[in-house]
């Protein structure tokens, strides 16, 4: 009877913690963790992360609802880091120019 107990409290404790919310400091730069989805921003990389966030909160909210809260959660991790990834992609491709752009108009 106790082990019966043990392996019913197990499978009950491992189905509910089969998938974990994502959560948006995540996918997001440490400065951004905070940004508020109210606030009329004019640095374009404050309203960027905002966006994202705006977004990032209704697709939770879809995911809470889903009937497959698992893939659902799964697939909106692989959205944000694929968005985050190619966030990062473009900051460093558009170093690299400005950064050659700079060497080709040095002045000895």
């Amino acid at each position: 009877m106790k082990r019966l107990l043990i392996i019913v409290l197990l499978m009950s404790t491992a189905r509910a913690s089969a998938y974990f919310v994502p959560t948006w400091d995540e996918f997001c730069p440490f400065n951004m963790r905070n940004i508020s989805t109210t606030k009329n921003y004019k640095l374009p990389v404050k309203k960027y992360w905002q966006q994202r966030k705006i977004v990032f909160e209704k697709n939770i909210e879809y995911c809470n609802s889903s009937k497959d809260k698992d893939a659902c959660y799964m697939e909106l991790r692989k959205i944000e880091n694929d968005k985050t990834t190619n966030y990062l992609n473009d900051i460093r491709n558009k170093a690299i120019m400005m950064n050659g752009y700079y060497i080709q108009n040095l002045k000895y």
